[in-house]
């Protein structure tokens, strides 16, 4: 379901609890509105300007509207008033991050990330600052504690983005052994590990299990596949009420054959 219409003479936006405050502000400061009880529904000039903090928020503009999502797009670069207001009643101020500073993109990056409440897929390409977009993320929303899971090769790349970002400590989890870290999350908020470690299947299971299946099969029996789960850290941290975690080169866990996935 789309979140704005255009009906030829007014941007008609469907209210949610979500951005009910928003959308009230943005009609007090119009020239005009008008709020149809019954549907839901709050009318408002067709502008730039009110279409620009439509976006912002992330509504979605249907076929009617998108002359006005369509001029806007090349214009992104530049933040509205949702950086000042923001829809998660929080002030979002970028100065608290110097002497350090975000690019235009990756403030509109941060800004999209604490306005969302779904899974999200962050698809910047390499080389614009997703590690930075995220620890700023972590920074701003507190979220914590948090996990991130990524190629062994970028684990100490990942330390050192969330300490320089947040000045939190991360516990950088090596080897196939695992041990408990509960106690450690208060010093440590943010863990990182890699996807080789994270679990792995018994190969001796593996192998009876295999063994079971081509027994029934010479016997022509019926047989039921078992499920061998990995094993591993993923034991561990799977019993840790993380609050956020975050996959990076998450086409490690797009094949189903892939234990990374199955952890």
């Amino acid at each position: 379901m789309f979140d704005v219409d255009f009906d030829g003479e007014r941007l008609n936006v469907r209210i949610n609890k979500k951005y009910y405050n928003i959308i009230l502000k943005i009609a007090e400061e119009a020239r005009y509105s008008e709020y149809l009880q019954d549907i839901g529904v709050m009318g408002l000039p067709p502008t730039k300007k009110i279409a620009s903090k439509l976006m912002d928020m992330g509504l979605r503009f249907n076929d009617t509207a998108r002359i006005f999502s369509d001029a806007l797009r090349p214009f992104t670069k530049e933040l509205s008033s949702l950086e000042r207001d923001f829809a998660t009643k929080n002030i979002i101020d970028f100065s608290m991050l110097a002497p350090l500073e975000l690019r235009p993109y990756q403030k509109e990056g941060v800004l999209w990330l604490l306005n969302s409440e779904r899974h999200l897929l962050l698809g910047d390409e390499m080389g614009l600052g997703k590690s930075v977009q995220i620890a700023s993320y972590l920074f701003f929303s507190r979220t914590m504690p948090a996990l991130i899971i990524c190629p062994a090769s970028l684990k100490l790349n990942w330390e050192r983005e969330i300490k320089l970002w947040t000045n939190c400590k991360c516990l950088v989890l090596d080897g196939l052994i695992p041990y408990p870290i509960d106690g450690l999350l208060e010093e440590y908020p943010v863990v990182i590990i890699n996807y080789d470690i994270l679990g792995r299947k018994d190969g001796q299971a593996v192998e009876n299990e295999d063994n079971r299946i081509r027994a029934a099969k010479k016997l022509a029996k019926p047989f039921r596949k078992k499920i061998i789960h990995p094993s591993g850290w993923v034991d561990v941290l799977k019993k840790i009420k993380f609050k956020n975690i975050i996959c990076d080169e998450c086409q490690f866990i797009g094949e189903k054959a892939r234990p990374e996935r199955k952890a």
